[in-house]
């Protein structure tokens, strides 16, 4: 596998967001990786803001504010998630939406757009996330209901430092 090289609390906060979404952390990974790199400093052409790429438009929906890091990768999974559920767990499509649209998408006739940037960028996700590139395999990728319904545990075993810092600022609760 690809690794993916993102900042400590970037892995911290993906490990809370794919908890509450129940999307897998390497899709989160594998999404944050091809958009920005983990970068919060940049705005696309087209206004996407932070380390998921999320517009004001989509953030209004969940009233999340994307100029803050936890709301932006928050926001991007709450937003895939959403598009996976339009295209019924096909990740091609749910990736081609996040990209270019679901619209888009719509367009084509459920396919994959012929545009070269969204080709790319779901074949990159997919190669970090450890999937068959869409070059390899016609196949439609599906995700599974077993890939999805993951096991919800966080180590605790550093509670004092960052980590735990991070997890209480990001009002995730140790179970007792």
């Amino acid at each position: 596998m690809i690794p993916i090289n993102l900042e400590y609390n970037d892995i911290q906060i993906i490990k809370v967001v794919a908890i509450k979404t129940r999307l897998p952390p390497r899709l989160l990974e594998s999404v944050m990786q091809v958009e920005s790199g983990g970068r919060m400093n940049i705005v696309s052409n087209a206004g996407a803001i932070g380390a998921m790429q999320i517009l004001k438009s989509t953030a209004v929906i969940w009233n999340l504010n994307p100029h803050v890091r936890y709301q932006n990768i928050l926001c991007g999974a709450l937003w895939l998630k959403d598009i996976l559920n339009m295209f019924h767990g096909n990740l091609k499509l749910a990736l081609a939406g996040y990209n270019a649209g679901p619209t888009a998408v719509k367009n084509f006739g459920y396919k994959i757009p012929p545009y070269a940037e969204t080709i790319n960028y779901v074949h990159n996700v997919l190669t970090l996330f450890g999937r068959d590139s869409i070059y390899k395999q016609k196949k439609q990728t599906h995700l599974k209901i077993s890939e999805v319904a993951f096991s919800n545990k966080i180590s605790f075993k550093n509670n004092s430092g960052a980590g735990g810092k991070f997890l209480q600022d990001v009002g995730y609760a140790h179970p007792h």
